[in-house]
């Protein structure tokens, strides 16, 4: 199993912060979020790490290098740093030739979240969290008996809410193929500023997608400065007790 992660983004939110510092090179309890993924992918026998950059990519290059800690790590760079973060998958769509684990880099979590996904009976699968307050920021997976259908920060009438998309999706070899078809074909429609999660509910209608809910772990997503706070507050919590997710707070944007 190879992980495409996506770290191009210029992280605007997160400045000046981000003026100089990559949004996945940022420090939470003591390490570079980025330093997380790489040590729970090598833990759990992922073969090859897909590092999508761009925005400062040379910082991250210098820390992560060609390999980490025995696993060959491969770069790309996206086309787009500041529009939606479709061109970064696309820019690494001819990784997807084997099963892969697509994943955003700007979230902080517990090594316990990446596991549930990888040994998820489900071959193509995402993580939802049905605790997850809902005020138009988060990008909501929409399911029924147990298969995701929709993917969107829009609300949706056709299928029930299973719970906020944490950013991570395992797919098969097969289903991998499939998306980068349709990223491809997004890409030459002329659909380039878009979320690449804008792709999935095409590949909702080819491919049976499930999903593992994580309600019991605490994670976040980092774009603010309040999310920033959170990752501190939940790691310096994990050092006393099992991570948990908390409630999602709105942000200043969202209000």
């Amino acid at each position: 199993m190879k992980a495409i992660i996506l770290t191009a983004g210029v992280g605007k939110r997160l400045a000046p912060l981000t003026d100089e510092t990559p949004k996945s090179m940022i420090p939470v309890g003591g390490k570079p979020l980025l330093e997380y993924h790489l040590d729970y992918l090598k833990n759990l026998g992922i073969t090859k790490i897909i590092l999508v950059v761009g925005h400062l990519r040379e910082k991250i290059e210098a820390f992560a290098g060609n390999a980490w800690k025995g696993t060959p790590i491969q770069y790309y760079e996206s086309p787009d740093t500041r529009g939606g973060s479709l061109m970064s998958l696309w820019s690494a769509r001819g990784e997807m030739n084997e099963e892969i684990l697509i994943m955003d880099g700007d979230v902080f979590y517990p090594e316990a979240l990446l596991k549930r996904l990888v040994l998820s009976p489900k071959a193509n699968c995402l993580l939802a969290d049905p605790s997850s307050a809902d005020t138009g920021e988060e990008m909501v997976i929409y399911a029924e008996a147990g298969r995701a259908f929709f993917i969107s920060k829009k609300p949706c009438s056709t299928y029930p809410p299973a719970g906020e998309s944490v950013g991570f999706l395992k797919l098969s070899k097969p289903a991998a193929g499939e998306l980068a078809k349709i990223v491809d074909a997004f890409v030459r429609a002329g659909k380039k500023g878009i979320e690449h999660e804008d792709t999935y509910p095409v590949l909702m209608q080819r491919c049976v997608v499930g999903y593992e809910t994580v309600h019991d772990l605490k994670w976040t997503e980092i774009d603010s400065m309040e999310d920033l706070e959170r990752a501190y507050v939940i790691a310096s919590e994990a050092k006393q007790s099992p991570m948990k997710r908390l409630p999602r707070r709105p942000t200043a944007s969202s209000q």
